[in-house]
């Protein structure tokens, strides 16, 4: 998906990925997410967030980006809902 709030699962679909793929997403630094077939990777969007952030109410963006061993991907974009 591309929005969604904390704890929706985010699939990345490309290619190059390795069985140790660190992925960067907003603060957070996920490390060793593995991808079964080089194509997908899946973590959930959990970022750490002061306590301000839940009482706002709107979208906030969240960029995230996955490096290996083959380099570095492009920036992706979810758009985190901080009030359902």
């Amino acid at each position: 998906p591309s929005s969604g709030p904390v704890g929706t699962r985010v699939t990345i679909e490309g290619a190059g990925f390795a069985e140790k793929n660190t992925i960067y997403a907003g603060y957070a630094v996920l490390n060793d997410i593995p991808s079964s077939d080089g194509k997908t990777l899946s973590f959930a969007v959990e970022p750490p967030l002061p306590p301000e952030i839940h009482r706002s109410s709107g979208l906030i963006t969240y960029w995230f980006y996955v490096q290996n061993k083959n380099g570095l991907s492009n920036v992706a974009t979810f758009y985190l809902q901080t009030k359902p």
